[in-house]
């Protein structure tokens, strides 16, 4: 409790009088997931909410490059490492999909200390180009015997084959 209370308390203090505020999480350890193929129109929120189906999401980044281009990887902090586990093995099972294009995101326990801030969903905005075009696509599992479960395990397949190959 006094290690909890100590991280709330020095939260955004600044140091030294430079101006930038200190950042004191609590570690969750062994609760983090990293996630890959993360469509570019999913931000740090979009990714919260979906894995929320999961359990309570602590924190959710999208990677961004220095031009704050989605890289398609991220991480997602849960509050207890079942809630992980779940994540993990029922993504390793089915296909989670996050947007219109059926391909599945990967999801594998994460040992990173991660500082970065990600994409935030004011981001997002800007990179999606046909926003108004394409039809809005909730997370999901695909249905198995469905086409779009059956495409979905054509992606992991090919993925599954280039990665032996490597």
């Amino acid at each position: 409790d006094e290690a909890l209370r100590a991280c709330y308390d020095l939260d955004g203090v600044e140091l030294f009088g430079k101006g930038r505020p200190l950042r004191v999480r609590p570690a969750h350890l062994n609760s983090t997931v990293h996630v890959m193929d993360i469509p570019a129109e999913c931000g740090n929120k979009c990714l919260a909410e979906a894995f929320k189906t999961f359990g309570e999401v602590v924190r959710a980044v999208v990677f961004v490059d220095e031009k704050a281009h989605p890289t398609g990887k991220g991480i997602v902090e849960f509050k207890q490492k079942k809630n992980a586990v779940q994540a993990v093995n029922e993504c390793d099972k089915r296909m989670f999909l996050l947007s219109k294009v059926p391909n599945p995101i990967r999801v594998e326990f994460s040992d990173m200390v991660d500082t970065n801030m990600g994409l935030p969903e004011s981001d997002v905005q800007k990179l999606r180009l046909k926003e108004q075009e394409e039809e809005k696509f909730p997370p999901r599992f695909a249905v198995q015997g469905e086409e779009e479960w059956r495409m979905s395990r054509e992606f992991r397949d090919l993925r599954n084959r280039q990665e032996r190959e490597r």
